[in-house]
């Protein structure tokens, strides 16, 4: 599911909850409004945790390259 339909799908959600006196105050400009900065949270935190699992993978790559280095000093 892309962000902007899972945006899409919470605000639903969020929309069936409400009473119907509640739906009445709400516009559609105001859904619209909720999914847009649903779907910037989404995104920012996704963002967020690919650049952790980025870090992860470079710091490993460095222990990886320096266990390589050791096993061929090792060899010598």
């Amino acid at each position: 599911m892309n962000i902007s339909q899972h945006a899409y799908e919470v605000v639903k959600g969020f929309r069936t909850s409400l009473r119907d006196d509640q739906q009445q105050v709400l516009q559609e400009e105001d859904y619209e409004s909720l999914q847009i900065l649903v779907e910037a949270a989404i995104s920012e935190h996704a963002s967020r945790v690919l650049h952790s699992n980025a870090k992860q993978l470079e710091a490993l790559a460095k222990q990886t390259r320096a266990l390589a280095a050791s096993i061929e000093q090792d060899e010598k």
